[in-house]
């Protein structure tokens, strides 16, 4: 397990890397070739990066003791990063009064809900599928109006990598919430923790050193950074312990089940047979 946390925190660091060249190159105003590039290269090391934590034989390890700890940590603090979000949204909707910002509001409520819930049924439990898909609905009311804010603007470059950024973390949700309904590889599900990842980064560093270049675009302020963190910060139990599949069994089915085990768990006495043999029918003067 050291040898795994070890790894996880080089793939950490490798996500921080492809986010701070992605900074860089985006404050120096390159040329649209070279961003190109370096986004395939950095892909492509990404995509290296998170095949480096190998499971025993493929096993998932959710269900392991060290996995609960980081997955009640992680729900936690997203829960609180959407209410902080809903909270900033609140004086927003009261002064413009738009069904957007009514949106963002409910979205962000439901979504640190639903994160809470998560806490109380535990991550294995059937029901803990259908939370993991609220934060994705958030994230799709959040790119929706992010980009309605910023689709006059003059230069698509001060709220283009913004608008990449919320796809990736969209797509990294879904893949992860996607996995409780279906099996998929631990490599996929790291890639794209990883990804989204870096691209958080990337807006971490263009807040903290390059503040007037990343307010150029509408909409991205405090609340917008909240939950971007919010769904960043479930994306992190994935990248060490993937999710494990959770069986969602149909009410026909569960009923099936059920009645087996019960008939397996009563005794049968052997029937006696109706039906007579071959020998017992025809007497043994018409066979001699």
């Amino acid at each position: 397990m050291l040898k795994e946390k070890i790894l996880f925190i080089i793939s950490l660091s490798c996500a921080v890397l492809a986010g701070f060249l992605m900074y860089f190159v985006r404050t120096v105003s390159a040329p649209l070739w070279a961003i190109l590039m370096l986004t395939v290269l950095m892909t492509g090391f990404l995509f290296f990066a998170s095949g480096l934590i190998r499971n025993d034989g493929g096993r998932y390890q959710q269900n392991t003791p060290t996995a609960v700890p980081l997955q009640r940590l992680t729900a936690a603090a997203a829960a609180l990063c959407f209410f902080a979000a809903a909270v900033l949204r609140v004086p927003q909707f009261i002064r413009d009064g738009m069904i957007f910002s009514f949106l963002l509001v409910v979205a962000s409520l439901l979504a640190a809900v639903a994160c809470g819930l998560r806490l109380l049924v535990g991550e294995l439990h059937p029901r803990s599928a259908p939370f993991a898909m609220l934060p994705v609905f958030f994230l799709c009311a959040q790119l929706m109006t992010f980009y309605r804010a910023n689709s006059y603007h003059p230069s698509v470059r001060d709220f283009g990598f913004e608008i990449v950024v919320l796809v990736l973390l969209l797509f990294g949700l879904f893949l992860t919430a996607s996995s409780k309904y279906k099996t998929r590889s631990p490599h996929v599900q790291r890639f794209w923790s990883l990804l989204p990842l870096a691209g958080c980064v990337m807006e971490l560093c263009m807040l903290l050193f390059a503040r007037e270049q990343l307010y150029r675009a509408a909409d991205m302020n405090a609340a917008t950074l909240l939950g971007m963190a919010g769904a960043s910060l479930l994306l992190l139990p994935p990248l060490l312990h993937p999710v494990q599949q959770v069986a969602m069994l149909k009410s026909s089915d569960a009923e099936e089940t059920s009645d087996a085990e019960e008939f397996s768990e009563a005794p049968t006495d052997p029937e006696p047979s109706e039906e007579l043999s071959t020998e017992e029918i025809l007497p043994e003067s018409d066979s001699e």
